[in-house]
């Protein structure tokens, strides 16, 4: 199988943050999703492989181009989903579509796309009057006209109204094949539906590095296997991880995840329970 994407021992500095050796490999037809909590590197990793960011090392293949210098192969071929994609404020839903259109000589019917993605009885309303689900859906309507090879996904449910989280998912999960164009995606998000029914692989961040990566079930089964949760108030919790501190990590307000080698130390202190996918795919950094 070809890969559409290679990214071997990247490493950025931006700021006071840093994102070191992240190396993984996107399949044709794949659709990787990037987890992990607020602040652990998913954006920075994301932007570097638009060309937004400037990386400090490693390298960047498309389709085994290295486009370290010149990302424009990349932003070519490649189509980002999210609620800021700059289309034209004071333009409708319509004649943005049809903008769209006249870029790609698409000459199929744009009524049809904004059936797809129930936004028939907006098409007429101003792009800066829409709320954010409907801005999603505007993006997917344009991923539907484009088709391109590479799409990024940054919380492409996020404001979604559950009915058409649904068809989401029904479309990404159609991505593979269009026409002959086989589409490989990164989906950035913490949503456990979509990481466990859309996802071919998983990447965990965790302070700017991989803390894991594999299938939804086999991330779960690893950390239900090596770690443990203490669920009790902040105060007790706080006294008990004293000893332990560069191990434990917040994964609620009342909760820590330490490894499985504590247990017996702990067992009769507090109530201790195996990890559960929202405890592993947290949003929250709970510092």
């Amino acid at each position: 199988m070809q890969s559409t994407l290679n990214v071997e021992n990247l490493t950025v500095k931006y700021r006071n943050f840093s994102i070191n050796n992240i190396t993984f490999t996107l399949n044709e037809g794949d659709i990787l999703g990037i987890a992990g909590s607020n602040g652990s590197g998913k954006t920075t990793l994301v932007e570097t492989i638009m060309g937004i960011r400037n990386l400090f090392s490693g390298n960047i293949y498309y389709k085994n181009i290295n486009v370290i210098d010149n990302f424009s192969i990349i932003k070519e071929n490649a189509m980002i989903i999210s609620s800021d994609i700059p289309f034209f404020p004071n333009m409708s839903v319509i004649e943005n579509l049809e903008l769209i259109c006249s870029f790609c000589n698409y000459k199929g019917e744009t009524i049809e796309k904004l059936k797809r993605v129930n936004l028939l009885n907006h098409k007429d309303v101003l792009y800066k009057n829409l709320s954010k689900g409907m801005k999603h859906r505007l993006a997917f309507a344009e991923y539907l006209i484009r088709k391109p090879e590479l799409i990024i996904m940054d919380e492409p449910t996020e404001g979604l109204d559950p009915a058409f989280k649904a068809d989401v998912i029904e479309i990404l999960n159609s991505i593979k094949e269009h026409n002959g164009i086989s589409t490989s995606a990164i989906l950035v998000t913490h949503d456990i539906d979509l990481l466990s029914k859309i996802c071919t692989n998983i990447i965990l961040l965790s302070d700017g590095k991989i803390m894991d990566s594999g299938k939804f079930e086999e991330i779960i089964y690893k950390f239900q296997e090596s770690y443990i949760i203490l669920d009790s108030d902040i105060q007790t919790l706080r006294g008990l991880v004293n000893n332990f501190d560069s191990y434990a990590i917040p994964v609620g307000l009342n909760s820590f995840m330490l490894p499985l080698k504590f247990y017996d130390a702990l067992k009769d202190k507090v109530n201790i329970r195996k990890p559960e996918s929202q405890d592993i795919f947290r949003r929250d950094n709970y510092v």
